[in-house]
């Protein structure tokens, strides 16, 4: 459970980077793309040696290795689209639901444990998610309304669907990959691999970016990067290391991510002085309530 803590900490951590980025006028992607570089320089510094080498291409997790990569960067755009389509509340609710595809995955298919107090507390930790993220100032979906069609209406929601299936994929592959056993916690080289192969994708985007506005990587932007990689590489390694220890996917998820949000809320009370509304506080009991509720079972 320390482990755990250490994650959602360091998660936390990412968090409120991301809240700074706006602030110094950071570009996003470019300061993501230094991340991942750096979460594959932080993995060969803790193992005293590269991690990336050119073995890489016989290793039974290559592929998977190769397909959450890419799956990290198409996720985080279309996560940075969502956002500026309907606003930061839907982005993270359809962000933070993705607890749900590995918990019930494990449940269904690997035989978790599945009490009534587990349920429960999964159900309510889906529940606390959209009301803490639901704010009266955020309650409305934000499109543009000068669309040409209703056609283009509707295929804007796949925006957010596709972060949904996005962030369902990235969390259930790197659950997928310790439960069958093709990458362990103690496999830095897997984790290396896998930012370096989301660091190579992210290039085409920035290269794309930069044909179509002109736009390069600025000292800052770098300096951000290092920021958000350290910590990245270290949430990564410590939920597959939690993963490894034998705690139950359909606990640790949802601890994860309700614990990401409760945690990031109140070091946002702290440090943005962001207000606690009536929904807040009821997410936040509901939030604290469904840990132990998921504890129990």
């Amino acid at each position: 459970m320390l482990l755990l803590l250490i994650c959602i900490l360091f998660n936390s951590y990412i968090s409120i980077v991301f809240k700074l980025f706006a602030k110094f006028n950071i570009r996003v992607l470019q300061a993501i793309v230094v991340n991942y570089f750096v979460c594959a320089l932080t993995a060969s510094i803790v193992i005293g040696k590269p991690a990336v080498t050119i073995d890489a291409l016989d290793k039974d997790w290559f592929v998977a290795a190769l397909l959450i990569g890419l799956s990290f960067v198409i996720t985080f755009n279309l996560f940075a689209q969502t956002v500026q389509k309907f606003g930061v509340v839907l982005g993270s609710i359809f962000q933070k639901m993705s607890l749900i595809a590995p918990t019930l995955a494990a449940i269904i298919y690997f035989n978790d444990s599945a009490g009534i107090f587990k349920i429960a507390g999964i159900i309510m930790a889906v529940a606390s998610i959209l009301v803490m993220s639901m704010t009266s100032s955020e309650s409305q979906v934000v499109i543009n309304h000068t669309a040409p069609s209703k056609r283009t209406n509707s295929l804007i929601w796949l925006l957010p669907v596709g972060t949904f299936i996005g962030s369902c994929f990235v969390d259930g592959g790197l659950w997928y990959v310790n439960q069958t056993g093709l990458a362990s916690s103690l496999d830095i080289d897997f984790i290396a691999t896998l930012f370096f192969f989301a660091g190579c994708f992210g290039v085409l985007f920035v290269l794309f970016d930069y044909l179509k506005n002109k736009t390069t990587f600025r000292k800052k932007d770098i300096v951000a990067g290092f920021a958000l990689g350290i910590p990245n590489f270290f949430s990564i390694w410590l939920l597959l290391k939690v993963l490894a220890n034998g705690m139950e996917a359909s606990v640790v998820f949802p601890i994860n991510n309700v614990g990401i949000l409760i945690t990031t809320a109140i070091l946002g009370l702290i440090f943005f002085s962001e207000k606690f509304n009536t929904q807040k506080i009821i997410g936040f009991l509901m939030a604290i309530l469904a840990i132990i509720l998921i504890a129990l079972g």
